[in-house]
């Protein structure tokens, strides 16, 4: 990567990088990324039903949902268990343009709930909650394990920790994730079925955003940019620059938890990210390759409960 006249120390420039971009993004988040949320809603609902085994029936819960963003997590919590368990929700997001949107959403739906800008910033008497969650941020952290291991500690007994939309490392070591590289170059791009834009538009966006809040000195490359957003994405980029294993993987997850058990698990995106273009014969496609290889999709999510009897 190419200097950029930072003055922050590298997992600090991570992070600064990641909340810059959201700020950057917030507006127009949720219309860029519609069909991805629509994909992850049904994701959701087909892990909930298992983390809802863990609590008695009538039981009100309270959720923190880390790297909140607009607040989709937490959202699919309360759709699935009603608003009337839900004893409280505590949003963690570093964005405050992200804040704004997910307090929006939890006004509208009349829940009770309480942001912060860090982890850390949590008073101790909300140590512990019901239900941990986090979507699609893992990958952006620096740190990934010592992250989970602080969420972790934050699941009360017989709680749950959720994670969702994190990247499989076994779609990008296995032969699938080759197959999506060699359509993606083959196929007219205005016919693409796989993969997602780019946006370079955003990113660029995001590098005049750095140079006038003085956190970088030089201009950065739209390349660095994704690098540094998307910190633990296989990318083909990441791949000529890294020498760590990208993605994650569930036992790796799991192993790195004490105390936890798997309760559910699924993986999709087997032709990676799709398109609205995607088409009858690609969907049976991925719904074959899905029943072929149910643990390579492209994506992930999972349920892990602390010390649980399922109900």
């Amino acid at each position: 990567m190419a200097d950029t006249g930072t003055e922050l120390e590298p997992d600090e420039f991570v992070r600064e990088v990641n909340r810059i971009h959201h700020d950057v993004a917030a507006n127009e988040y949720e219309q860029r990324h519609k069909n991805i949320h629509l994909e992850n809603e049904r994701i959701w609902q087909s892990l909930l039903p298992c983390a809802a085994r863990v609590f008695d029936p009538h039981q009100r819960l309270n959720i923190l949902d880390f790297g909140a963003g607009t607040g989709f997590a937490a959202e699919q919590i309360v759709r699935c268990f009603g608003p009337e368990r839900i004893a409280g929700v505590t949003l963690v997001e570093p964005s405050a343009a992200m804040r704004e949107k997910a307090c929006r959403k939890f006004d509208a739906q009349g829940v009770g709930y309480k942001t912060y800008g860090t982890l850390a910033a949590l008073p101790e008497e909300d140590a512990r909650y019901h239900i941990v969650c986090e979507n699609s941020v893992l990958h952006h952290v620096p740190d990934p394990y010592r992250c989970l291991r602080s969420l972790a500690n934050r699941v009360g007994e017989r709680g749950v920790l959720i994670l969702g939309q994190e990247p499989n490392r076994r779609f990008a070591d296995g032969a699938l994730a080759a197959i999506n590289r060699w359509g993606r170059s083959v196929l007219p791009r205005g016919w693409r079925p796989i993969g997602a834009e780019t946006g370079d538009e955003e990113r660029k966006r995001v590098g005049r955003a750095l140079l006038e809040h003085g956190i970088i000195r030089r201009e950065i490359s739209t390349a660095d940019l994704g690098m540094l957003i998307d910190f633990w994405v296989p990318r083909p980029w990441h791949a000529e620059r890294r020498v760590e294993p990208l993605g994650f993987d569930k036992d790796d997850i799991v192993g790195a938890l004490d105390g936890f058990r798997l309760l559910a698990y699924v993986s999709y995106q087997h032709l990676g990210r799709p398109l609205p273009t995607l088409n009858r014969h690609l969907l049976f496609l991925d719904k074959t390759l899905r029943l072929l290889f149910p643990s390579a999709g492209q994506e992930f999510g999972l349920v892990l409960a602390r010390n649980a009897g399922l109900k």
